[in-house]
């Protein structure tokens, strides 16, 4: 495994790097809604937007992933109770189960 995460990271890193040493020149950023205007070189304006993108990405799987985890937590916390899962995960059961039945019952 370690062999692989090598294999991708070494010439990730190594276009990464080239990248940035062929575009050292400086470009004007404005900020639109704001009156903001820097100089930057070109390579840190495309590392920054695809950091800042990284990062609202994530924070958008992980905020819809919530629902997911409040779920998870109920159902643990219920199963140390030695109480049974809610309602709603037992309907999600049986209709797993009713799926998974007729579908051997089909012999296609």
């Amino acid at each position: 495994m370690k062999k692989i995460r090598w294999l991708i990271s070494l010439p990730v890193a190594l276009i990464l790097v080239v990248f940035a040493i062929n575009n050292r020149n400086f470009v004007d950023v404005s900020l639109w809604p704001f009156d903001l205007v820097g100089r930057a070189p070109v390579f840190l304006v495309v590392f920054l937007g695809l950091l800042i993108g990284f990062f609202v990405g994530a924070f958008i799987v992980w905020s819809s992933r919530s629902s997911k985890r409040r779920l998870n937590k109920e159902g643990r916390k219920h199963l140390s109770n030695g109480k049974s899962l809610s309602t709603r995960s037992n309907k999600t059961l049986d209709k797993k189960k009713e799926i998974v039945t007729t579908s051997h019952d089909l012999h296609i």
